[in-house]
């Protein structure tokens, strides 16, 4: 068994012009990336695999590391105005991990429109790789609130409506003032493989600002869970979610029994899934990565098309409902899995993951 290499941060530059960018940042994989409205990337949890060598080893350490080392990158001109390999990175203490986040792994994540705050659903802490008897902690079924201007999470928002089990690997997308959750795998569903095809809409309460500058607004605290019935995408985890616009989200991918290469698109407004047949895709995978740039494109990076295969290709999604595989210039991500993707206005990708060797 091959273990894999662990990557840095990595930038798509213009979605055409492709450089890398050896920022200190903290190899990982499954990680959470997402831009703030104060100009800065943030990055906190993930996992991280043992060196071949020393696979018997018991993690604990790293991961210790892993959660102290949450990091803040600096600042949009610094990262695309200036030289690139010269970026501020910002390590954080993580002042509150009482649910284990900021050393978690699989956790489905979206930022909503403000961007002062990112909500968190699911994902697992993996606490040794060589006890098989060492169980997985899963992170509560709660809904948390990353505060961006802080660099902390605030109090869990409390859920009521429908249950959500726990999960890891789901996938969550955010427009306006509701929260998509689909998918993933859960220790508490009773099919075969554990995984999951429901479709959680968690409709929050949020303060919007009147001034659009303004960054100190209070948290959201409540929210209600709908589980949406009727036709949905089947059941899987490791898939990819992203706004497409003011009342849609994409959904492509994922692995089921084997890795899946379908397109979904679900209407907020209507509370309804519909499956789009584009002539070309990008083919079966699985933990590839997608964002969404401010003009509404949502592009797609790497992955694996379940046979070992592990892309570095870039796809965007037009508002026509196709895909179109994205030439680019200059020397391209390495291939991977587990990637994060953020989009930094309407011209960056930022990528990070994991290769495979």
């Amino acid at each position: 068994m091959h273990w894999p290499s662990l990557l840095s941060l990595l930038l798509l530059v213009g979605a055409g012009r492709a450089k890398r960018s050896d920022l200190p940042v903290p190899a990982r994989f499954s990680g959470v990336l997402v831009t703030a409205k104060v100009q800065e990337l943030h990055m906190f949890g993930g996992g991280v695999a043992p060196d071949v060598s020393t696979a018997t080893r018991n993690l604990s350490k790293p991961f210790s590391v892993i959660e102290s080392s949450y990091v803040v990158v600096l600042s949009e001109e610094d990262l695309f105005q200036n030289a690139h390999q010269h970026a501020v990175v910002r390590t954080l203490d993580s002042k509150n991990n009482s649910e284990g986040r900021f050393s978690a792994k699989g956790q489905a994540c979206g930022a909503i429109e403000s961007g002062a705050f990112v909500l968190c659903y699911g994902g697992v802490v993996l606490h040794s790789y060589n006890d098989a008897t060492s169980a997985s902690t899963y992170v509560n079924s709660t809904l948390g609130v990353y505060d961006t201007l802080a660099g902390n999470f605030t109090t869990p928002m409390a859920l009521s409506g429908s249950v959500i089990p726990r999960l890891e690997y789901a996938a969550m997308a955010v427009v306006g003032n509701t929260s998509l959750l689909f998918g993933g795998f859960s220790p508490d569903i009773s099919s075969p493989d554990g995984l999951s095809n429901a479709t959680y809409s968690i409709t929050f309460n949020e303060t919007i600002p009147t001034d659009p500058t303004t960054l100190n607004l209070p948290p959201p605290t409540t929210a209600v869970v709908e589980e949406i019935n009727g036709t949905a995408p089947t059941a899987r985890w490791q898939h990819c979610m992203t706004p497409v616009g003011p009342d849609s989200i994409l959904l492509y991918g994922g692995n089921g029994s084997a890795a899946l290469s379908d397109t979904w698109i679900f209407s907020t407004t209507q509370s309804t899934w519909t499956e789009l047949t584009p002539n070309i895709s990008p083919g079966a995978r699985w933990n590839a990565a997608c964002a969404t740039t401010l003009n509404n494109t949502a592009f797609l990076f790497g992955g694996d098309d379940g046979t070992g295969g592990t892309k570095n290709d870039l796809w965007r999604f037009d508002a026509n409902g196709t895909w179109v595989n994205v030439n680019t210039t200059g020397a391209p991500p390495t291939p991977r899995v587990y990637s994060s993707m953020t989009a930094v206005g309407s011209d960056w990708l930022v990528v990070s993951g994991m290769l495979v060797v």
